[in-house]
């Protein structure tokens, strides 16, 4: 059971199997007695002992070889049929013609032979032995011979229907290709038109509507980036230059754009917020400049790549932020305690209560910006009292 299991491949059953015939074909060879001069060598004790050695070696061969021929018929049977009815298919689609001639690519008789020429070896070997062989492995024998034939016929066939389809199938996927790429440009126009450069959805901070149609352009635009990577594909298998597709990379390029664009608008409305809705006294001025910064060249580059309303539109907001800032610089002050802001809120006439949160809008509301000259002094000396603290 433990040689039984062990991985060998024909030649080296066979080159075993000769070895154990060669010694048997010396064995019978022996006399049972003979005489080389005045000794007499007797060698029949020695045949009883190895014959039967022998015997059992060459019975476990032969049954290993059969077995091996047995599986080994079935794989090539199993290929065989496979291919057959993939060679007898007759497509019908462009889709299915680069399937079939990518399928049928490295289909080749010469393989066929060398994967089932050791199957008929085998089969030889044990019948030239006397070795009896199953009438269903006779069967199977006679069907891989069958399917083989079949094989080599299709092949043929095959080979004509290639050639035959392949021009028309080529101009069908240059038409293909043609109707991608207008595609390609229509989706480019769209995404810089209609709900995407519309100011009416600019004040919405989520921007919900722009998002589900953006979300459902990126899904089209990765349909339009498969079937792209399809036709070149294509266009190899048919033997030509693959396509570059620069409209697709058009496209993409305006969709990151506007994505960025609505990512931008997104951002301004969420900082805005912050900055004019919550508590005054945490407002970090550091950290609002630095982000007015970014999204103030985030927008002009935008707006010189699409220009659109929308873009027109986040500058404004953006350059008309810039007035308070200097406002935020002095308001966004750490320093400043409970008794500058009692100070400041007795200057626009409003009680100052410590419990209750104020924001920068309503100190606008309030009229701040009148007494930004008082909130420069302020902070300054808010400033001074704390290096002198310190």
């Amino acid at each position: 059971e433990a040689y039984r299991s062990e991985s060998k491949t024909f030649t080296e059953l066979r080159a075993e199997f000769e070895q154990i015939c060669a010694w048997q074909r010396e064995m019978d060879k022996m006399r049972t007695r003979e005489s080389i001069g005045t000794i007499e060598i007797t060698s029949r004790q020695l045949k009883q002992t190895l014959l039967p050695f022998i015997e059992a070696k060459k019975d476990l061969l032969k049954s290993i070889i059969r077995d091996e021929a047995r599986i080994q018929c079935a794989r090539v049977l199993k290929t065989l049929a496979m291919r057959v009815k993939i060679l007898a298919a007759i497509p019908q689609s462009l889709k299915e013609f680069a399937n079939y001639v990518q399928q049928t690519a490295d289909y080749d008789e010469r393989e066929i032979r060398l994967i089932r020429g050791p199957v008929d070896q085998m089969y030889l070997l044990l019948q030239t032995n006397d070795v009896k062989i199953p009438p269903d492995d006779l069967v199977a024998l006679d069907e891989m011979h069958g399917l083989a034939t079949q094989y080599s016929e299709r092949l043929l066939s095959s080979k004509a229907l290639k050639e035959s389809e392949h021009i028309g199938q080529s101009e069908q996927l240059d038409k293909d290709i043609i109707t991608l790429n207008s595609n390609l440009s229509d989706f480019t126009l769209a995404i810089m038109s209609g709900e995407f450069v519309s100011v009416a959805h600019f004040d919405d901070p989520e921007t919900s509507v722009v998002k589900r149609e953006l979300a459902a352009m990126r899904h089209r635009l990765e349909q339009y980036a498969t079937l792209a990577q399809t036709y070149a594909g294509y266009k190899e298998l048919f033997g030509f230059h693959a396509d570059d597709f620069p409209q697709l990379k058009k496209a993409t390029d305006q969709l990151r754009l506007v994505d960025k664009l609505w990512a931008c608008i997104a951002e301004w409305h969420a900082a805005y917020s912050a900055w004019m809705c919550g508590d005054l006294t945490k407002l970090d001025a550091e950290d609002v400049d630095r982000k007015m910064q970014l999204l103030q060249a985030d927008a002009f580059s935008l707006n010189r790549k699409i220009n659109s309303p929308v873009t027109e539109k986040l500058m404004l907001a953006i350059d008309e932020f810039k007035p308070v800032l200097p406002l935020v610089a002095d308001l966004g002050n750490p320093a400043l305690l409970p008794r500058h802001w009692e100070h400041l809120h007795k200057a626009m006439g409003k009680s100052h209560d410590s419990s209750k949160s104020f924001s920068l809008d309503d100190f606008l509301k309030w009229g701040i910006a009148k007494h930004a000259e008082l909130v420069s002094d302020i902070s300054s000396t808010a400033s001074g009292e704390s290096q002198l603290e310190k």
